[in-house]
C-alpha cells in the first residue's frame, strides 16, 4: 500500500535501504524478494527489482547520483519519469536533450 501514496523520493530512509541492501544482501535477496507476503510487490516487481539490483551494486554514494529513487515507493511511472529525467541515462536514448 505504501508504494501507492508513498514518494520516490531518495531521502533519509531510502539510503539506509540502500546501505543495508550492499552491507546485508549482496548475495542473499532481501526478505521483499524471497518471500511474496499476500502479493505485497505482486505488481511493482518490475520496479523494485532493477532498483534494488543498482542500488545493492552502487552503494549510497553511487545511487544518490545514478539511481536515487526508492524501491519500495516507486511505481513504473515513477521509475520512468526518474530515468527520463536522469541525464546519467541518456546514453539509452531515453530521452532527447533540446
Amino acid at each position: 500500500m505504501t508504494v501507492f501514496f508513498g514518494s520516490p523520493y531518495f531521502g533519509p530512509k531510502a539510503a539506509d535501504y540502500a546501505r543495508r541492501l550492499r552491507e546485508e544482501h549482496w548475495d542473499t535477496p532481501p526478505d521483499e524478494l524471497r518471500q511474496n507476503r499476500a502479493g505485497l510487490f505482486s505488481g511493482v516487481t518490475c520496479t523494485f527489482l532493477p532498483i534494488v539490483l543498482y542500488q545493492t551494486v552502487l552503494g549510497v554514494a553511487g545511487s544518490e547520483e545514478f539511481m536515487a529513487i526508492d524501491p519500495r515507493k516507486s511505481l513504473p511511472k515513477d521509475l520512468a519519469k526518474y530515468l527520463l529525467n536522469n541525464q546519467h541515462w541518456e546514453f539509452l536514448g531515453l530521452c532527447e536533450k533540446r
